[in-house]
C-alpha cells in the first residue's frame, strides 16, 4: 500500500541550495532531492559518445527553472489531516496553524524549523554574509500532499548511463548489453538509489569518479604491484565511490555514512555489487572518537560534501592521511575555488588536479606528485 508523505519544496539557485545543505541537516532533514536545470543540461549535452537514455522531453522542456530542494516527511509524523489545506507556498513567518497538529514532535519539529531556518538564511544573504554578489533566488517554501510510493517513481527515472569514461553504471532492474559480452574495459557499478545520494548522474559525483579513476592510476604508477591501497570514503550517500574504489583492487574500503536511510541503501549496493567483504560500512560521524578505528591510515580519503564540511572536516581528516595520501574533493562551486585551496595549504597539501564541470568543481591534492593539468 502507498504512504502518504508531505513534499516540503524550497526554491532557490544552484548557489542557494549549496548553502542550504547545512541549514537542513541543522533542522533533521538528512535526506533530501536537488532539482538543477543545470544537471539536465549537463545530461543533454553529454548524450554524444555516452549512453544516457533517460532525458524525457517533458524534463527538457524544464531546463532553465529555478532550482528545487525537495525533502519528504512521513503524514502522519507531522500529523496533516486528509482534508486541510496542504497546496501553495508556506509564509516564512507565520503560525503555519493547519498544517500541523499541536506537539507533534519529531518530523512536526522539523518542519516548523525549517521556515524560520531559511528565514535567518535570507537575513545572512540580504547581510552580505555570502558576498555582494550572492543570489539564493527567492527562498519560498512549497507544500504538497503526495500520496504516491516517490521511491518507486524516483528510481523509473534512472537507467543505465555512462558518467566517466570507461565506467558504467546501471541499476539493478536493468541489463547492460556490453556486461554481458564480457567488456573488461568499463567498470560496471551496479545502484539503487533508493534514499541515497550518488547515482553518478551529478557533476559532482561523476567528476569524483574521474578523480579516483586517475588516483588510482598514479598510485600504481608510483607503486607498481602494490596492492595496499587504503581507501576512507565520508558521506558515502549510495556507496558508489566506495564501490568504484573496491572493484578496482583497493585492499581496504571503509565508507563512512552519518544518514542511517542513506547506509541501508549502501549497504545494499555493495550485496549486489559482491563486495560487502570487501568494505567496510560505518554508521556515525566521521569526526566523532571512535567512529573510526583508532591510528587507522589512508592512502585515498574521498569526501563529496559541502564547501563548509569540507573545510570543518579537512583538518580531522588531514590526520588520516598517510605519507604521499591523496585527497578528493568535490561538491564544491566555482567560485568557491579560492578557499578550498587555502583549506587544503593550510593542511600541507598542494593541488594536484582541478576537475571542472559547468559551476562545479573536485579537487584531487595531496603531497610527493607533480601537479596534473588544471
Amino acid at each position: 500500500m502507498n504512504e502518504t508523505y508531505l513534499k516540503v519544496t524550497i526554491h532557490t539557485t544552484t548557489q542557494g541550495a549549496e548553502a542550504l545543505a547545512p541549514v537542513l541537516e541543522r533542522c533533521g532533514v538528512t535526506s533530501f532531492s536537488v532539482e538543477d536545470s543545470a544537471d539536465l543540461d549537463f545530461v543533454i549535452g553529454s548524450a554524444a559518445g555516452a549512453v544516457w537514455d533517460f532525458v524525457d522531453p517533458a524534463l527538457e522542456a524544464d531546463t532553465g527553472a529555478a532550482v528545487r530542494v525537495s525533502f519528504y516527511l512521513p503524514e502522519t509524523d507531522v500529523g496533516v489531516h486528509a482534508g486541510s489545506d496542504r497546496d501553495g507556498y508556506l509564509n516564512i513567518g507565520s503560525s503555519r496553524d493547519g498544517y500541523l497538529d499541536a506537539d507533534c514532535g519529531g518530523d512536526a519539529d522539523t518542519l516548523r524549523s525549517v521556515p524560520l531556518a531559511v528565514a535567518d538564511l535570507q537575513r545572512e544573504v540580504m547581510q552580505g554574509a555570502y558576498g555582494p554578489e550572492a543570489d539564493f533566488g527567492p527562498l519560498s517554501i512549497e507544500t504538497e500532499l503526495i500520496c504516491d510510493d516517490w521511491v518507486e517513481r524516483s528510481r523509473a527515472a534512472f537507467h543505465t548511463f555512462s558518467p566517466a569514461k570507461g565506467i558504467v553504471i546501471r541499476p539493478p532492474w536493468e541489463d547492460w548489453a556490453g556486461e554481458a559480452a564480457g567488456d573488461e574495459a568499463e567498470t560496471v557499478i551496479v545502484i539503487d538509489p533508493g534514499m541515497a545520494f550518488g547515482t553518478g548522474s551529478h557533476e559532482t559525483t561523476s567528476m569524483c569518479l574521474t578523480a579516483l579513476a586517475e588516483a588510482i592510476d598514479r598510485r600504481r604508477a608510483a607503486a607498481p604491484g602494490d596492492g595496499t591501497l587504503r581507501v576512507l570514503d565520508v558521506g558515502t550517500g549510495s556507496g558508489i565511490l566506495a564501490i568504484y574504489a573496491a572493484l578496482r583492487g583497493a585492499k581496504r574500503v571503509v565508507a563512512v555514512e552519518i544518514d542511517p536511510d542513506a547506509a541501508a541503501s549502501a549497504r545494499g549496493n555493495l550485496k549486489i555489487n559482491g563486495v560487502e567483504d570487501h568494505i567496510e560500512l560505518i554508521v556515525g560521524d566521521v569526526c566523532q572518537a571512535g567512529v573510526l578505528p583508532d591510528g587507522e591510515e589512508y592512502d585515498l580519503i574521498l569526501a563529496n560534501l559541502t564547501c563548509r564540511l569540507l573545510a570543518a572536516l579537512l583538518p580531522a581528516l588531514r590526520l588520516r592521511l598517510a605519507p604521499g595520501g591523496m585527497f578528493i574533493l568535490s561538491g564544491l562551486l566555482d567560485a568557491q575555488e579560492e578557499a578550498i585551496r587555502e583549506a587544503l595549504a593550510a593542511s600541507g597539501l598542494e593541488v594536484l588536479t582541478i576537475f571542472r564541470m559547468g559551476e562545479w568543481l573536485a579537487v584531487l591534492a595531496g603531497e610527493g606528485f607533480p601537479p596534473s593539468r588544471e
